[in-house]
């Protein structure tokens, strides 16, 4: 089914505050390398300033078949809001079908996501009727542990397969025509107090039982795979994970582990997808910067950790510490010379930082492996 007509747009929101714009970038990049279809891309202004307003549009202007209309929005519609860690920004997409009502239906992604197939398949996909389609949340935990966290939590229908809301494709038309806004609004304000998930648990609650559950090709989450050994998926199998994270066409880095701030977790390519595209944004170099510098500075303080601990316990090892797990950073090195006696030592960039010589009487300090800074007497 091809819903687009010739020279028809397809339209793409993205909600964000001047936080996440960088990220929009780079799945803004993702979106238009992997799209043949025209996109029209709106970015809700969820307090963005005006040096990131003009640094998308400038960055619009390199890329091909693509627009970016950044979209005001008063955001004190939604300032009694419970938000949590997350921000105003992402009620947001409550209002998508309202701020271009000539449109008949959108996508919404999240800033966190990158698009590695063609974003047409989403869009046309068939709602078979149904206002909304999603992606099962594969992130949820059992009912029974977010009772523990919240006892007031409200229930769903037995039915109901909880989604994430991450990526959606949106009936504009019918949300228009059945004024759900006023139903989330109203939504939110009931369960306000007993939510744990936000504007998602809302659009859970307005859309119970009546979504398109789209495959998880369209919303796979790099962690999918140990949350269903761990037994916390309940509506996909292991099989299907298997079968899609080779051909995902959607990825989403949902959860607090981001490919710009770590790497861990991150194994079948997602890391290096996420780098590809943001070093090719006007925030790529700055963005990488910032995660070399984390990294580092991590990294040290794996370091000092481990030499305080090789004060107190006399095993002989051998650690080294890698920026981005490629380039050699620091090493460090603790062996028994005799009893009573042992090295400790620290290599930066291979060449000698600090040792430690401790024997039956002294304790000798050096620089640089040849410079004594200080000898201590053992008593």
């Amino acid at each position: 089914m091809n819903l687009l007509a010739q020279g028809q747009a397809i339209p793409v929101f993205f909600s964000c505050d001047e936080k996440y714009v960088p990220y929009v970038a780079t799945a803004i990049k993702s979106l238009v390398a992997n799209t043949k279809s025209l996109l029209h891309v709106y970015v809700i202004d969820g307090g963005i300033t005006q040096h990131s307003k003009n640094l998308l549009k400038n960055f619009a202007m390199q890329l091909q078949n693509v627009t970016i209309d950044i979209l005001f929005v008063d955001l004190n519609i939604f300032r009694d809001m419970k938000v949590n860690q997350l921000s105003l920004s992402s009620y947001c997409r409550f209002l998508i079908p309202w701020l271009v009502p000539e449109l008949s239906r959108a996508i919404y992604l999240d800033a966190d996501i990158l698009v590695l197939g063609d974003i047409a398949d989403l869009y046309n996909y068939d709602l078979r009727g149904k206002p909304l389609a999603a992606c099962v949340d594969m992130g949820r935990e059992p009912r029974s542990k977010l009772l523990e966290v919240n006892p007031n939590y409200f229930s769903f229908a037995s039915k109901h397969v909880y989604f994430n809301a991450g990526v959606l494709l949106i009936d504009c038309e019918h949300w228009r025509k059945e004024n759900l806004l006023d139903t989330l609004l109203a939504i939110e304000a009931k369960y306000r107090e007993d939510m744990i998930f936000m504007d998602q648990d809302v659009l859970n609650k307005c859309f119970e039982s009546n979504y398109v559950q789209l495959p998880i090709k369209f919303n796979f989450m790099p962690h999918m795979k140990e949350l269903c050994k761990q037994g916390m998926v309940e509506n996909v199998s292991a099989e299907d994970v298997k079968n899609t994270e080779k051909c995902c066409q959607i990825i989403h880095f949902a959860g607090p582990v981001k490919p710009w701030s770590s790497k861990w977790c991150f194994t079948n390519g997602e890391f290096e997808n996420f780098w590809f595209y943001a070093y090719q944004t006007p925030s790529g170099i700055g963005m990488l910067a910032n995660f070399v510098e984390r990294n580092i500075v991590e990294n040290v303080n794996r370091c000092v950790n481990d030499i305080r601990w090789s004060l107190d316990h006399f095993e002989e090892s051998k650690k080294k510490y890698k920026i981005l797990n490629v380039i050699p950073f620091l090493t460090v090195k603790k062996r028994f010379k005799r009893e009573n006696r042992f090295l400790l030592s620290v290599s930066l960039l291979g060449l000698p930082l600090y040792s430690k010589l401790v024997d039956s009487k002294n304790v000798r300090y050096r620089l640089f492996g040849c410079f004594p800074l200080m000898k201590v007497t053992r008593k």
